[in-house]
């Protein structure tokens, strides 16, 4: 019996050192990244001290050019959106960073189902976070969206970076380069696509509460910190006549007194395949275009700052 009981014992103590090992390899390759996403959130988690930070999903990610804005602006800025990202990880990033270092402006480009609309859960929302779950500003709003048991995963280095590894390895074998968190897209969509009617169906717009609870926080927040934030919604390769998904965001705006800059239907881009890498997302011609058209959107609240 004392035998099976110290077998036991071993095994537990071997798999908690192998825990520690884990965690320490894992910091150690994240102190050699260059490139990447997984760059991107080391930067933001450690680094980023930029006057304009961009928050929000892919459209964030890929429609907004910092060297457009420190060219023109004189301001530095840094790109910290994230392709199906959504309110729950923009929220944290804004909250680290302005830990920091306040920012001059913040930038939210608004996509309705991450931010503020039911979708199929959180789990694709904290699965980029965990590995960063156990700093403290971090955890509560990690755990708000987790079950109860969470907090005590948490405690394992292993099961913190499980859903990272292969991110990691891809940054560190073939680092994408930085591009002060801006990602481009190339390429250009078919215009016959363009032409198809857009056939969207009808439903109801339920509200996921949680996450619109933190779209609220992040406001309350930015005007504690006296910190500009606009909301901003980009252009569309298709003209856009039914805004309702948009209409809470309208709604919130106008409630706290926040400015919302709706550019879903601009003329300059409305069926401008040049534009466009698909149906949904700018590509790096388009990108820079529409950064250089917002330039005169952004400044005042610059000016103002």
């Amino acid at each position: 019996m004392k035998k099976y009981l110290l077998k036991i014992a071993l095994f537990f103590v071997l798999m908690a050192m192998i825990d520690v090992a884990c965690g320490w390899a894992f910091d150690m390759l994240r102190s050699r990244l260059k490139g990447g996403r997984s760059y991107k959130n080391e930067y933001i988690k450690n680094v980023c001290k930029e006057d304009i930070l961009v928050l929000g999903s892919s459209k964030a990610d890929h429609h907004y050019v910092p060297s457009v804005f420190e060219d023109s602006l004189g301001y530095t800025c840094y790109n910290a959106g994230e392709m199906g990202c959504g309110i729950i990880p923009a929220y944290l990033r804004y909250k680290i960073v302005s830990q920091r270092h306040k920012p001059k402006l913040v930038l939210y480009e608004v996509t309705p189902k991450y931010d503020y609309l039911q979708d199929n859960g959180y789990s694709h929302y904290l699965g980029g976070i965990r590995p960063y779950a156990s700093d403290p500003v971090i955890k509560p709003v990690y755990l708000d969206f987790s079950d109860n048991l969470e907090s005590m995963r948490l405690l394992s280095n292993m099961y913190l970076n499980n859903s990272c590894i292969i991110n990691l390895l891809k940054d560190l074998l073939k680092p994408t380069p930085d591009e002060k968190g801006y990602e481009p897209l190339f390429g250009r969509i078919n215009p016959k696509l363009i032409k198809n009617k857009q056939n969207k169906e009808s439903r109801e717009i339920i509200i996921d509460s949680l996450k619109y609870n933190y779209v609220v926080r992040l406001i309350e927040d930015t005007k504690y910190d006296k910190v500009p934030i606009v909301f901003i919604i980009s252009p569309s390769v298709k003209q856009v006549n039914d805004v309702s998904d948009y209409e809470p965001m309208f709604e919130l705006c106008q409630k706290y007194n926040v400015p919302i800059i709706n550019n879903i239907s601009c003329e300059s881009f409305v069926g401008e395949s040049k534009y466009y890498q698909d149906l949904i997302h700018l590509n790096h011609e388009g990108a820079i275009a529409y950064s250089n058209y917002i330039l005169p959107q952004i400044k005042t609240y610059l000016n103002n700052n």
